[in-house]
């Protein structure tokens, strides 16, 4: 059993860290924590918050395929900064073929009224979208949501995929500090044609 983490403040009631040794997310750039990530996305109640602490230094929270979230919940990470050749903070990266690193996904249904924040999303030149917000199709999707400071931090090369896309019926939510890049060194020196993308 599962119980939610109090942080000593009634708005923290029902946190769920995802280093917490139950789910053992680390962020040291080597390890394979799709399924930490993933069983902490799982355990994190409608309306909870799940809390992505900072990688280590000069790092991220490897994952290998799609993590999905399948309902309203406030996903916060302790934000992100960029220098020259540096990327720090709550940083994912998606190393999988083809794989979205955050997927949104209200299936048959919608998602109303969700939070992202303060968390850096991308992925390899071979994976997928950085962040999808998507239903099976209209009238479903993500709705009434805030998105703020998230860093896109570059996606995989494939034609359809972009490091922020929506699918379905994803309308009225709220966009603040969206910032994208197409990754960091290399990646940083095409211009906007077609640069190598990706981080």
């Amino acid at each position: 059993t599962i119980t939610p983490r109090m942080r000593g403040n009634p708005s923290f009631i029902d946190w769920i860290i995802a280093t917490d040794p139950v789910f053992g997310a680390v962020g040291d750039g080597a390890t394979d924590v799709t399924a930490n990530l993933q069983r902490a996305i799982n355990a994190t109640r409608t309306g909870g918050v799940l809390y992505i602490p900072r990688a280590n230094q000069n790092s991220f929270y490897r994952i290998t395929s799609s993590l999905v979230v399948n309902r309203s919940m406030h996903i916060k990470g302790d934000g992100w900064e960029m220098g020259a050749g540096t990327l720090n903070g709550s940083c994912i990266r998606q190393e999988g073929a083809n794989a979205i690193c955050l997927d949104v996904n209200s299936g048959a249904g919608e998602i109303d009224g969700m939070i992202i924040e303060d968390i850096c999303l991308g992925g390899t030149a071979a994976a997928g979208s950085a962040l999808v917000l998507r239903g099976n199709a209209s009238p479903y999707g993500v709705l009434r949501s805030r998105f703020k400071n998230i860093l896109i931090a570059g996606a995989g090369t494939g034609a359809a995929y972009f490091g922020f896309e929506t699918r379905g019926l994803s309308v009225l939510n709220e966009f603040t500090n969206m910032r994208m890049s197409m990754g960091f060194t290399a990646s940083m020196h095409g211009g906007y044609g077609n640069p190598p993308r990706g981080f």
